[in-house]
């Protein structure tokens, strides 16, 4: 917010914590996927923190990607 001046749930970064949910909860089916898999009673933080290490990992991969070009 403090950087674009407004939120946009759809953005790379979140989409690809999205992705990165659907990867580790292997194939489960959540109607919004950030705030079930955080509330679900077996989420722990552990898995949460690898969820974001999988998402941060994707985007630098693709930083990376684009900036060889």
């Amino acid at each position: 917010m403090e950087t674009l001046g407004e939120y946009n749930h759809r953005r790379v970064a979140m989409q690809e914590v999205r992705f990165a949910i659907e990867d580790v909860s292997e194939g489960r089916e959540f109607q919004h996927r950030l705030m079930d898999f955080n509330n679900l009673s077996s989420t722990t933080f552990s898995d949460i923190h690898k969820v974001l290490q999988i998402a941060t990992e994707r985007v630098e991969s693709r930083l990376k990607k684009k900036s060889e070009q």
